[in-house]
C-alpha cells in the first residue's frame, strides 16, 4: 500500500536516517513534528500525513505480504507510528491491524487520549470498531486527499461501549491489581502485573498483561516491553495482551528473536484465560520460550 511521501526537509531527513523500521523506536517527538511544519509550510494534519511512509517500514506480514502504516498524534503532541503484524503458521485472525498497533504504541507511552488517527486509506470495519473504545473526544480521522473525518462518520448507527453499559477505557482504564509480597520482587513480574492493571476489559472484565524480557544488546537497550489487553464490545476486534506487548517490542527497538523469557499476569479466576493464547501467538516468534503464567487479586 502507497503512502504519501515526506517532504524533503532537514528534519525529514533526519527523520528518515532514524526511524528505520524494527530494531529502531517508532516515535516522533512534538517538538520534530512542530519543526516539520515550520519547514514544509505545512499545517499539523498534513504533517501527521506525511508520517505514514516511515509507519510502514514496521510492518511484518509473512501470510499476506500486504503492508500496511498508520500514525496516532497524541494529545501530548507525540507521533507514534504503527504497522500491521502477522505471525507466521497462524490464522489472520491473530494480526495486529496498523491502527491498532499505533494506538498500542501510544497507549504503551502513557498517551491517555489521540488528536487524529492516519491511515493510507479508510479504516477497515475492524479498526473503526476497535476505535470506538477511545476515551472522548474521539481522534480525527485523516486519509489522504480527503478531509479530517470524524469516528461517527466512519461508522454510523455503530454499537459502542454505551449499548453495553460501559464506558470506553482504553488508553485511560486503571486496576488495583495486587501479586504475593516476593512475586513482585521479580521485574518482568511486576511489568506484567502494571500492564494487567492497566488493562481496558470492561466486558469480560479480566484484566491482563504481559511481560516480555529480550537478551542485552547493549548496556543502554531496552531489555522489558509490555503490553495489556484491550477489549472491544464487537469482541471480535479485541487485542490480546501478548499481541500489545509484541508491538511495544517490535515498535520499540526491540527484536521478537530476542525474547528469551515471557510472564503473564491475569486475574486469579477470571472467567477468561490468555495462557493457551499468548503461548500460541508466542511459540510463533520465539519458538522454545515458555509463558509463566501469575495470578493477580
Amino acid at each position: 500500500m502507497e503512502h504519501p511521501a515526506a517532504p524533503d526537509t532537514a528534519t525529514a531527513r533526519r527523520l528518515d536516517a532514524r526511524l528505520r523500521g524494527p530494531g529502531s523506536v517508532a516515535c516522533i517527538e512534538a517538538e520534530e513534528l512542530r519543526a516539520l511544519q515550520a519547514e514544509a509550510g505545512i499545517d499539523e494534519d498534513a504533517a501527521v500525513l506525511a508520517c505514514l511512509s516511515w509507519a510502514q517500514r514496521w510492518a511484518s506480514p509473512p501470510v499476506s505480504n500486504f503492508r500496511v502504516g498508520a500514525v496516532a498524534l497524541g494529545a501530548s503532541g507525540r507521533v507514534y507510528l504503527g504497522a500491521n503484524l502477522e505471525f507466521p503458521g497462524l490464522p489472520l485472525n491473530r494480526t495486529v491491524h496498523a491502527e491498532q498497533a499505533a494506538i498500542t504504541v501510544a497507549w504503551v507511552h502513557g498517551e491517555t487520549g489521540l488528536r487524529a488517527l492516519a491511515t493510507s486509506a479508510a479504516p477497515c470495519g475492524h479498526c473503526r470498531q476497535f476505535m470506538l473504545e477511545l476515551p472522548e473526544p474521539h481522534p480525527r480521522v485523516l486519509i489522504p486527499g480527503r478531509a479530517a473525518l470524524a469516528t461517527a462518520e466512519l461508522l454510523p448507527e455503530a454499537f459502542g461501549p454505551a449499548d453495553l453499559g460501559r464506558e470506553a477505557q482504553l488508553l485511560v482504564a486503571a486496576h488495583a491489581l495486587t501479586l504475593d509480597a516476593g512475586e513482585t520482587e521479580d521485574p518482568l513480574v511486576r511489568a506484567a502485573l502494571e500492564a494487567a492493571a492497566r488493562s481496558s476489559s470492561p466486558y469480560a472484565e479480566a484484566p491482563a498483561g504481559v511481560a516480555l524480557e529480550l537478551a542485552p544488546s547493549s548496556p543502554r537497550a531496552q531489555r522489558i516491553f509490555a503490553g495489556s489487553v484491550a477489549e472491544s464490545v464487537a469482541f471480535n476486534p479485541s487485542l490480546a495482551p501478548m499481541q500489545s506487548a509484541l508491538v511495544a517490542l517490535h515498535h520499540g527497538g526491540g527484536r521478537m528473536r530476542a525474547i528469551t523469557r515471557a510472564v503473564l499476569v491475569e486475574l486469579d479466576k477470571a472467567p477468561v484465560s490468555q495462557l493457551d493464547a499468548g503461548a500460541q501467538v508466542l511459540a510463533s516468534v520465539a519458538p522454545g520460550v515458555s509463558l509463566e503464567r501469575f495470578t493477580c487479586r
